[in-house]
Parts: C-alpha cells; structure tokens; sequence
C-alpha cells in the first residue's frame, strides 16, 4: 500500500480540523465517514494489540481461559442500560440513526419508544450457564475490548471527535505529551467486514491478514463511541499447547497520515471540540453507559473551573 506516511503537527482545533479534511477529504461533522481513525494519547504509541503488550504475555498464551473467566464476573448482568445515561444520549442517537430530531420530543410515548429501541438493541447480557459450552464470540472480544481486558483486537472509529478525545484525554493530568491520529487507508474500509456478534472468533484466528469489522448490532458503549475494530490473526496457526503469536501490524500497509497533537494544546482542542454545535465529546458522552465517566467530567470541570458539556 503506502511506502510513506504523511505527518502533521497541529497546536489548535482549525489546524487539525483543516488537516483532517485535507488527508481524509471528508466533512468531519458529518457523522459516520469513510475513513478509520484512532486516537492515542502518547504519539510514541505503536499499533500493537493490548493483548500483545509486554506484561500481557500470559493473559496471550492462554486467551480463551482468560476471556472466559472474565466474563464469568458479570453473570445475569445486563450494562449500558442506565436510564439517565440513556437520556444523556438520545440526541447522539437520534442524529446518528435520524430517528427523530431532539426538538420532536415532546411525547412522552416518543421517548418511551426510543429508550425502549436502546434497550432492546443494547443491552448486554452474561450467564455463567452458557459461557463455559459455547464458543467464544466476536462480540464477547469487542466488549471486553470497550470495557478494558486486553484483546487482538484494535479500536478505530469513524468520527473525528471521539479520535481527538482518545488523542486529548490526559490533557488534565500532570504530565501530558503529544498526543496522535491516525488516519488509516481507505482500504481498510472498503474491506470492512460487517459481522455478527454471535459468529467464533476462532474463525478469524488464521486469516491472512488484519482486517476491520463492524459488529451488526452493536453495543450501547460502541455506539457512543462510533467503534469499529481491527482484528488481528495469528502469525502461525496455534499448536495444541493453545501457543499464540499475532501478525504484527506494519504501519506503512494500514496508516496514510499521522496528525501529532501538541501536548500544550490538548486542552484548548478539546474545549473547541466539546463546545462546537456539531460536535459534543467529553467522558460523559464517550462513556454514557457507565457512571464513572459522568462523575470523572464532573470532578474534571470543578478542577478547572470549565464547563465540559
């Protein structure tokens, strides 16, 4: 694919907007684009899995015991099914789906309904009955993935904003450095793979190569963050000791352009994006299904003494 990758270096919200449209020739407040993007808060940040980071090797060696015993800690739980989160983020989902628009809903048994569609299409449901005989799906990985358990798999979205959030997120912290985008080839979207959740992940193991899916129906905390996935093989097919050792990701075959972020500027991109009619990104929107994220944008605010949303 590419023998190069452009770089940029921006210091403000305009410059990385006007960079984005150039190398992704998209409207960046749109909605759902043709261009993967992921953010990372450290420019020095490599494409590798979580999963095949040092320190991870075991959780590697014997992933399926690893990802059935997490699982195994939400049994007969059902996540992302928060009613005050829900409300927090039915505009996000009337504008991605065109449902209704915000200023329609005036009905109560409007609202009702839509809460209901988030619920029926969102929720997430674990038994501890089922786990140990069925096979491993796709979506049991990309949950675990969202919520925080290494995986093969590698996050990538669609929408700038939730990019410069992951890219900007650290910018309250003591030591902040330059964060990154990158913006991948549109190969990697134009092979996308549109996938049930209930399908074996074993069946991807030895594909050929790394590719993108999206999930048929995703899961309410994807759907804040517009995720897709890559999914990343195995070198060689597993031996029966259930030996893993993953394709590595080269950068030149999936990345075209890499926006560096200026640390000293996170805060202020950050503060332009959440703040833009078109756009609204902070903890409480990118993680509405989960408390912990509106209580960590509210103590963020009060340390600032900024309004986040």
């Amino acid at each position: 694919m590419n023998s190069t990758i452009d770089e940029y270096y921006v210091d403000n919200a305009d410059s990385l907007v006007e960079v984005y449209k150039t190398v992704a020739k998209e409207d960046p407040f749109r909605g759902h684009n043709n261009v993967f993007l992921r953010g990372v808060q450290d420019s020095s940040f490599k494409l590798v899995p979580s999963i095949d980071r040092p320190g991870n090797e075991r959780i590697l060696q014997y992933e399926d015991e690893a990802i059935r015993e997490a699982l195994k800690q939400f049994p007969e739980t059902i996540l992302g099914t928060d009613k005050s989160a829900i409300a927090d983020t039915i505009t996000e989902y009337c504008n991605r789906y065109d449902i209704k628009k915000t200023n329609d809903l005036n009905q109560v048994s409007e609202r009702a309904e839509i809460e209901e569609e988030i619920l029926r299409n969102h929720a997430l449901r674990f038994s501890t009955n089922i786990i140990g005989g069925d096979d491993i799906a796709l979506g049991d990985l990309a949950i675990l993935q969202h919520y925080g358990f290494p995986t093969r798999l590698l996050d990538i979205t669609t929408e700038l904003k939730v990019a410069v959030f992951f890219a900007c997120q650290d910018c309250y912290d003591n030591s902040v450095k330059n964060g990154l985008i990158y913006v991948f080839d549109s190969s990697l979207t134009s092979s996308l793979k549109q996938i049930d959740s209930s399908q074996p992940y074993h069946g991807f193991i030895n594909e050929q190569s790394p590719f993108a899916f999206r999930l048929k129906r995703p899961f309410f905390r994807d759907e804040c963050q517009c995720g897709d996935f890559i999914f990343v093989p195995d070198k060689h097919p597993a031996t029966s000791m259930g030996k893993h050792t993953l394709v590595p990701l080269n950068e030149s075959d999936l990345v075209i352009a890499k926006i560096i972020v200026d640390a000293s500027a996170k805060r202020s991109i950050l503060k332009e994006f959440n703040a833009s009619p078109y756009s609204s990104v902070n903890y409480k929107t990118i993680y509405a299904d989960g408390v912990e994220g509106c209580f960590r944008a509210v103590a963020q605010a009060f340390r600032a003494g900024e309004k986040l949303w």
